[in-house]
């Protein structure tokens, strides 16, 4: 005779479906201009302030503000904790951070306290974004598809869009073309709406971002600010007038003869495809 123990209800292998996964897709390339190798540049509210240029390094040990960036948030050196280490990283050199500060950062519904480092060195970007704000969120991000995923608190799925024209702008500045030198980074504060300038040191003739629509961030002239006002509302009354020549995207282009312009990857057409 055999004495039972315990008993357990038999567990049922089957089919299992994740609920609120974080995936990509081929839906997210089609707002995209492809191929592209593009990092992920967004804006963010941070402060109230809303901010462009904001880079998502998942390899940052650290998040970081610029010195340029900082002094646009209406936030003095006073207010800066002191900076007990130097950062090592920026041109094999140690840099020593000017401060620290905790500012809040919101993306979509969610907001965050994020100590910043503000270092006082050059850059194209005005925040880095790293590892430490990057796992607070919970966040997946996606550099091909240009987006980071990340749940809320009621555990639905949010995202935030990289943009693809702040990054080549980023790109242009890098590489010393005239538009790149002299491209003028905004920062709006949403309360009064007073436009902040984060302005390239070098640059000799700046250019002015101007939007078609102030709630459409991609359709935007660069118009020099070295041009009187009477000359650059005529510029902008003669584009306007004119505004169905422009394509903003290469989906507003079809019916292009293959042989003006064709784009073509430089690979074996022989050459067996590999999973990686």
């Amino acid at each position: 005779m055999r004495k039972v123990l315990s008993t357990q209800p038999t567990v049922k292998k089957g089919k299992w479906e994740a609920k609120n996964a974080i995936t990509f897709s081929n839906k997210d390339l089609a707002r995209l201009q492809n191929p592209h190798n593009g990092a992920l540049v967004v804006a963010l509210l941070v402060k109230n302030f809303d901010i462009k240029w904001i880079l998502i390094d998942q390899g940052s040990s650290c998040e970081i503000m610029y010195y340029e960036a900082f002094k646009q948030l209406k936030v003095e050196d006073k207010d800066l904790a002191s900076a007990t280490s130097p950062l090592v990283g920026f041109n094999s050199l140690p840099e020593w951070p000017v401060g620290k500060i905790i500012l809040p950062v919101k993306v979509g519904s969610m907001t965050k306290l994020v100590e910043f480092w503000v270092l006082k060195v050059p850059s194209i970007y005005n925040i880095i974004l790293g590892g430490a704000w990057f796992h607070a969120m919970r966040a997946v991000a996606s550099t091909y598809h240009q987006v980071m995923r990340f749940p809320n608190e009621a555990r639905v799925i949010e995202e935030v869009m990289g943009d693809q024209i702040m990054f080549k702008q980023c790109f242009v500045t890098v590489n010393g073309s005239r538009t790149g030198k002299g491209f003028m980074q905004m920062i709006d504060e949403l309360e009064s709406n007073e436009m902040f300038t984060h302005v390239c040191k070098a640059a000799e003739q700046k250019a002015v971002e101007v939007r078609i629509k102030e709630n459409n961030l991609e359709k935007f002239f660069l118009l020099g600010s070295s041009l009187s006002n009477i000359k650059r509302r005529e510029i902008m009354e003669f584009f306007i007038s004119n505004i169905e020549v422009f394509a903003w995207t290469p989906y507003a282009m079809p019916g292009i003869d293959l042989n003006f312009f064709c784009h073509q990857l430089n690979i074996n057409p022989t050459a067996s495809p590999i999973i990686q």
